[in-house]
C-alpha cells in the first residue's frame, strides 16, 4: 500500500543571464516516511538544487519504505536584452601650442549585468578645424561595448583644441 509519498515543484529560478548557471530548483516532500533519498539526474541527493544551467532535471525521492515518486523540472534561460554601461574619457581642451593630443590608449570602460563587455575603439572624427589659426578643432573619439549576448553601446569624447596663445 502507498503510504502517500508526493514530490510537488515549489519553484524553478531560471538562469539569470545566459552561461551564468545560477539556476535553480526547490521542490517540497509531502507524505514520507523518514529517512528520504533524493537523486537527482545532474548526481544531486539533496533535496533543492542551485547553481544549475537551463535543462530539464529529474528526481527520484524514497522513503523508508522503498515508496518513490519523481518530478520532472526544467531550468530556463532569461535573455540579457540589457547593454553594457560605458564611460568614456572625459572631454578634454587642449592648447594647440602646448599640448599634444593624447593617444587612443586612454580607452573607455564598461560594466555589464550579465559580465564583461569588451570595449574597443571604433573610430574618431573632426570638425575640420584649423586649431591653431583660428577656429577651433574638434576630434571626436567614438568607443563601442559588445557585452556577452552582443548588446551594445556607444560613447563619444570630445578633444577640442584652440589657440590660447597672446596675440
Amino acid at each position: 500500500a502507498s503510504n502517500g509519498l508526493m514530490v510537488n515543484l515549489a519553484s524553478v529560478t531560471n538562469e539569470s543571464c545566459p552561461g551564468s548557471g545560477d539556476g535553480a530548483i526547490d521542490i517540497t516532500v509531502t507524505g514520507a516516511v523518514p529517512p528520504v533519498t533524493f537523486s537527482w539526474t545532474n548526481g544531486a541527493t539533496t533535496e533543492d538544487i542551485s547553481g544549475l544551467l537551463p535543462g530539464v532535471y529529474i528526481v527520484s525521492v524514497t522513503d523508508s519504505t522503498g515508496t518513490t515518486d519523481s518530478l520532472i523540472a526544467v531550468v530556463g534561460s532569461n535573455p540579457d536584452n540589457i547593454p553594457p554601461v560605458i564611460t568614456c574619457p572625459p572631454d578634454t581642451f587642449l592648447s594647440c601650442q602646448l599640448d599634444t593630443v593624447p593617444g587612443v590608449g586612454s580607452q573607455a570602460s564598461a560594466i555589464d549585468n550579465c559580465g564583461l563587455a569588451s570595449v574597443s575603439f571604433a573610430g574618431q572624427t573632426n570638425n575640420n578645424g584649423v586649431a591653431c589659426i583660428g577656429s577651433p578643432l574638434v576630434i571626436t573619439r567614438t568607443y563601442l561595448a559588445v557585452d556577452f549576448s552582443g548588446n551594445q553601446t556607444l560613447c563619444s569624447q570630445n578633444i577640442t583644441i584652440v589657440d590660447n596663445s597672446v596675440p
